[in-house]
């Protein structure tokens, strides 16, 4: 028999919990209702319609609403059907803090060339929330010509908030298909500093290249790959001085063996290299060569595909201008591009650009003198003009071996926007003020690396015996971030 005390302590929880359980039915419908209207009020506070539906209570703490319609200027539009929401009690009048989970059936987003669609799931704990999204696909001319399929997206975030920062904790992680990914870092609103850390353990190289292959099926589509990966990446810094952004990362392969290409079959770049119209590299003058290394890829020879300053670099101005203007490519990659995809800004090609070098390197398909073999021979030196035989004799009427060394830097600045080359000249052929600067900038660090001698410094601009491209469109020049990278290599 229980004693007095233990009984009334019993008593007493089960008052409670009924007093809880029955107050929290009664309160359900208004803490709902008041936080659906805060959140639509703060939608309409940001210039947006809304439009909702019926909701409708299922069972006791279910509630479904059939449809939430938002929309924007310039026919901007998200239509939400089929939410469902489960709710418990909290001790809490804020309508967020009673809901336990969420489902929707279908989200569909059309804002001018923009659609994608999607169902969702979210999970809301004390010690984080979790968020799954299915079947997600996008459309945009910016993503590509296809339609860029995510597929199976999922996160789990430990999130901490107080005092202007919120904290991603360890413990969160974020997944795409099968692979997932470690992540934590930090905001910092007073500061305007941020840091974010990913960490992919050690998985299957095939889970990785699964989801990549089914957002730019026209070239990785059906590849298949043996072997793991893993890797790291890091990225943090202050919003108010973005030259000190930070960045690091690597993706190690272990026993990556390839075993079946999708429409870019890396191994044909072997047969390439046995074309004998190509111009072996020690037949060129190194001063061509290292002009070209400088203008393009100053870390060509060290690094293994990537060069995170490049993209550092490209982060940081990017971020500045707010839109997308240099994507950081180095020599490998650009190679890769010339020869198995094309030149537009497209995420899709992008992406496939940096998992076909990051196989090529892990394969060790080529080796960096036959990597700048190819690239001399077959790089666009202006419109319809390719390989460095092309050039030399397009630009100077020379064979490449009797360029000059300021012909050679001539040739390197023409590189970075070979479609607008007419644009660095004057009618007569000379080098225009624009392209000077860049031209003596290039100079200066191949004399410094001991790569020209002392009389180029001064030797007259270089002037083209002809103009077929009659464009004046200012060349796309590399900024003074960027030669103040490539100088730390001299």
């Amino acid at each position: 028999m229980k004693s007095p005390s233990k009984l009334r302590l019993l008593v007493a929880t089960l008052v409670i919990g009924i007093g809880v359980c029955g107050g929290g039915w009664l309160l359900r419908g208004p803490i709902l209702r008041s936080g659906i209207d805060g959140f639509l009020q703060r939608l309409q506070a940001r210039g947006l319609g809304t439009q909702l539906g019926t909701l409708r209570w299922e069972g006791l703490w279910t509630a479904r609403i059939d449809r939430l319609v938002v929309t924007g200027g310039e026919g901007a539009r998200a239509t939400v059907t089929d939410m469902e929401l489960h709710l418990q009690p909290a001790f809490s009048l804020r309508g967020s803090e009673w809901i336990r989970s969420v489902s929707v059936g279908n989200i569909a987003v059309k804002a001018g060339m923009f659609q994608g669609q999607t169902s969702l799931e979210a999970l809301n704990t004390p010690t984080g929330f979790g968020i799954a999204l299915h079947d997600t696909w996008v459309q945009h001319p910016k993503y590509g010509n296809d339609t860029l399929q995510l597929g199976e997206l999922a996160g789990w975030c430990r999130v901490e908030s107080a005092g202007g920062r919120v904290a991603l904790r360890p413990g969160s992680c974020l997944q795409w298909g099968e692979v997932w990914v470690a992540a934590n870092g930090h905001w910092d609103g007073v500061e305007d500093s941020f840091a974010l850390q990913g960490f992919l353990p050690l998985q299957a190289a095939q889970a990785v290249m699964n989801p990549l292959a089914a957002a730019a099926p026209a070239w990785l589509g059906g590849m298949q790959l043996q072997g793991a990966a893993q890797g790291y990446l890091e990225l943090g810094g202050d919003l108010d001085k973005l030259e000190n952004l930070t960045l690091g990362g690597d993706l190690d392969g272990q026993g990556i063996v390839v075993g079946q290409y999708g429409a870019a079959h890396l191994d044909s770049l072997k047969a390439v290299l046995r074309d004998p119209a190509l111009m072996a590299l020690d037949a060129m003058p190194q001063y061509l060569v290292q002009a070209v290394v400088l203008s393009e890829d100053a870390g060509f020879w060290d690094h293994r595909g990537f060069d995170a300053e490049i993209v550092r670099l490209a982060l940081v101005e990017n971020i500045a201008e707010r839109k997308f203007l240099r994507g950081g490519g180095t020599i490998p990659m650009q190679l890769v591009r010339n020869m198995f995809l094309h030149h537009g800004k497209q995420l899709d090609r992008k992406l496939a650009e940096v998992v076909l070098t990051w196989l090529a390197e892990e394969q060790h398909i080529l080796t960096k003198e036959e990597q700048m073999t190819l690239y001399l021979n077959v790089i666009e030196w202006g419109d319809g003009i390719h390989g460095i035989r092309q050039a030399a004799a397009h630009y100077f009427g020379k064979t490449p071996q009797a360029l000059t060394a300021d012909e050679a830097i001539l040739l390197a600045c023409i590189i970075p926007n070979p479609r607008h080359a007419a644009a660095l000249f004057e009618n007569d052929g000379s080098l225009g003020p624009y392209a000077r600067d860049y031209f003596d900038s290039m100079r200066w660090m191949l004399y410094e690396g001991d790569w020209i001698g002392e009389q180029w410094l001064e030797a007259p601009y270089p002037t083209q015996r002809s103009l077929k491209n009659t464009t004046l469109v200012p060349p796309k020049m590399l900024s003074g971030l960027e030669l103040a990278c490539h100088s730390r290599y001299f």
